[in-house]
């Protein structure tokens, strides 16, 4: 009934009679029937209208404007509390993660420093053993014997023979040849140790286990190039062996190298033979420069 009223309403306008256009229902609804029968909310008259969507859609109300107003208007505000969101959160995070930062690198230059500090005396304060040597992995004529140990910091020498001849031994460094009479300053074991830099070194003692051939040295001594090798400090020798703790004196607060050197002397024939077995040990302290 409504399609059929729209169209004679559009034939009398067509025919130049003139005619009031009623809204009805289906106009409310916001369909507008056209004289070809077809419906569309884009055309009135054959004339294309703007779209509704737009502030210049002509059949929007005042109404319509002020909705989209107040659609967008309270999101104004909402994005200015963002802003202001965001930057008080990147304000704070910054402000706090600076403090952090500023905490985190304080502390851990702190904790720097006081391992520093805590290291640098540990280095240079010690008591014992400075360096040993293990004489029970030599076989035959080894030349040289490296250290086994060492306390932190030190260096030392390996264990050589000067001047004698090396003789064939398993578990000790032997040799032949020493002074039939007195010793003899170019005949003689040897090593050398050197304290940390910044360090002080005082010697103390020397370990020992030395044995004897039966035509082989009686005697025994052990010096220092502290002082040439002057002091020399007697060894009791045995053909079966011993260890002996010799003092060594005149050893305190040095830098350098010190040179340890063990003589043999009094052999009753050049082919008799003095050995080193067992372990050789040099203590002594370190202490800061």
């Amino acid at each position: 009934m409504k399609r059929t009223a729209v169209g004679f309403w559009c034939l009398a306008v067509m025919s130049g009679v003139g005619c009031a256009v009623g809204v009805s229902d289906d106009e409310a609804a916001g369909t507008i029937v056209h004289p070809d029968g077809g419906d569309s909310s884009a055309r009135t008259n054959g004339t294309t209208l703007p779209d509704s969507s737009t502030n210049g859609d002509p059949t929007s109300s005042p109404a319509t404007g002020a909705d989209d107003a107040a659609t967008n208007d309270p999101g104004d505000p909402g994005d200015a509390g963002s802003d202001a969101g965001d930057a008080g959160k990147s304000d704070a995070g910054d402000a706090g993660s600076d403090a952090g930062d500023a905490g985190k690198s304080d502390a851990g230059d702190a904790g720097d420093a006081g391992k520093t500090d805590a290291g640098a005396p540990g280095t240079c304060v010690f008591t014992g053993a400075l360096v040993t040597f293990d004489l029970t992995t030599i076989v035959g004529t080894a030349t040289e014997l490296a250290p086994s140990a060492t306390a932190a910091g030190v260096t030392a020498t390996s264990l050589t023979r000067s001047g004698v001849t090396a003789a064939s031994s398993n578990g000790a460094m032997n040799a032949s040849n020493w002074p039939v009479g007195a010793a003899a300053s170019n005949k003689y074991f040897a090593f050398s140790v050197t304290p940390p830099a910044t360090c002080k070194m005082t010697v103390t003692s020397l370990a020992i286990d030395l044995k004897a051939s039966t035509t082989g040295p009686t005697d025994a001594a052990v010096g220092t190039s502290v002082d040439g090798y002057a002091a020399l400090q007697n060894v009791t020798v045995t053909t079966t062996g011993g260890s002996a703790n010799v003092p060594l004196a005149g050893v305190a607060d040095v830098s350098n190298t010190v040179e340890v050197r063990v003589f043999g002397f009094n052999a009753s024939a050049a082919a008799g033979t003095l050995r080193i077995q067992k372990t050789l040990s040099l203590s002594g302290s370190l202490s800061p420069q």
